[in-house]
């Protein structure tokens, strides 16, 4: 399964429902930056911590 997010300081922040994975769950991550300007995020996220 491949699943976009934005990663703020050591949280990443899902930006689709992952309903077939249980909360508490052990994942395995592998990190790739997006093509697109993963640098700068176009809008904010609610609650993002400032």
């Amino acid at each position: 399964m491949k699943i976009r997010g934005i990663k703020r300081g050591q949280t990443i922040e899902l930006l689709e429902p992952v309903d077939t994975i249980p909360d508490g769950a052990e994942i395995l991550v592998d990190l790739e930056p997006s093509c697109t300007k993963y640098a700068q995020v176009k809008k904010p996220l609610k609650n993002a911590p400032l």
